[in-house]
């Protein structure tokens, strides 16, 4: 095993509204950032959405210790990244150079 999974994300647009979906329950760090990027009006972003990989916060809030137990029921400190990473790209917004850790 090479400590990879799969999951799913979608980005649909629906007239003027952009809809994603996260496989899991996104802190509201996560979900700001990504509702910047998003260009629809409406916006909206569904959460726990075709699978559950526990909670979804970037890799700075994960490590604090005021967090210990969103990061054991989370799986990786790096999934609010990588999840960020591709919404943006399947959104037609890839990340700048320097966004991309």
């Amino acid at each position: 095993a090479d400590g990879r999974i799969t999951s799913e994300i979608n980005f649909w647009r629906l007239g003027p509204a952009w809809i994603v979906t996260v496989p899991g329950e996104p802190y509201p760090a996560f979900a700001e950032l990504l509702r910047r990027r998003m260009s629809g009006v409406p916006n909206f972003i569904f959460s726990l959405a075709n699978d559950e990989l526990g909670y979804v916060m970037f890799e700075n809030d994960c490590r604090k210790k005021l967090y210990d137990y969103e990061r054991s029921m989370a799986v990786s400190c790096k999934i609010g990244h990588q999840l960020y990473e591709e919404l943006s790209r399947l959104m037609g917004q890839p990340l700048a150079q320097k966004e991309k850790k």
